[in-house]
């Protein structure tokens, strides 16, 4: 019996509820941060003197950061590879927070959205090869279930503080740096005993009885992710430019 599919069989256990809890907080912080931009949009238009257009290559660099963040895992192992990742795009992200002009700014979206995007593959990776086989499916969705609550947290935040002043767009920027609090907890986590195993190649996913099924997830995925950012990124900006004010474009 391999070694994936005896931790496939393990029972669930408490220690499994605390790793995807742990986990669901990282994501919290995560997800707050994805959306963070939307949010300060309409105020960094101001504070920085940005058009439409610029708001819209500095959304669009966060994701391509994402977009470029990738198999750091393989290399560093997986709780390394976390740890290393939610360091990073907290600290990017107060860097953005100190954002002086339209490169500053794009400069630390960028490198902000490359330690999210590679938390996102480790974290959902990790939980994978340490859930058990018949419950992982159920665990994943719970975890970024939890997780996504980080977004409501981020708005309600932002909404609060955004017309505290022509600068308070900073401190919205700031509580994704907050994701450095997960680091104490996640110091528990065991290494995943499955990363240093030879890993099978991607392209067998487009193969066989595999193809159809891949093709079609990766549609899902594709035009799912592009209409939800692609609303959710624009809108305050968007309503901004119609006439709401600041505070009432975020609500």
């Amino acid at each position: 019996m391999t070694l994936p599919i005896r931790l496939g069989h393990l029972p669930w256990t408490r220690y499994h509820r605390k790793v995807a809890g742990t986990l669901a907080l990282c994501f919290a912080f995560e997800l707050a941060d994805i959306n963070s931009f939307a949010y300060v949009a309409p105020a960094v238009h101001h504070a920085l003197h940005l058009g439409l257009r610029e708001i819209s290559v500095g959304t669009a660099s966060g994701f391509l950061g994402m977009f470029a963040g990738g198999r750091v895992a393989e290399r560093a192992g997986r709780k390394r590879a976390l740890r290393a990742c939610v360091l990073w795009f907290s600290v990017c992200s107060l860097a953005t927070a100190g954002a002086f002009d339209p490169i500053s700014l794009l400069a630390a979206r960028f490198l902000t959205g490359c330690g999210l995007g590679a938390m996102t593959v480790v974290a959902v990776t990790y939980l994978t090869e340490l859930i058990p086989g018949n419950q992982r499916g159920q665990v994943q969705a719970g975890t970024l279930a939890l997780g996504l609550r980080g977004i409501p947290a981020m708005a309600f935040f932002a909404r609060a503080v955004i017309g505290l002043g022509p600068q308070s767009w900073r401190l919205v920027v700031v509580f994704g740096a907050l994701g450095v609090v997960p680091l104490v907890i996640t110091r528990w986590l065991p290494e995943s005993p499955a990363w240093q195993r030879v890993p099978e190649t991607p392209l067998r996913l487009f193969r066989g009885g595999f193809a159809r099924r891949t093709t079609m997830l990766a549609g899902v995925w594709i035009f799912l992710t592009t209409s939800y950012y692609g609303f959710a990124s624009f809108a305050p900006a968007l309503l901004h430019e119609r006439g709401f004010t600041v505070t009432h474009s975020v609500g």
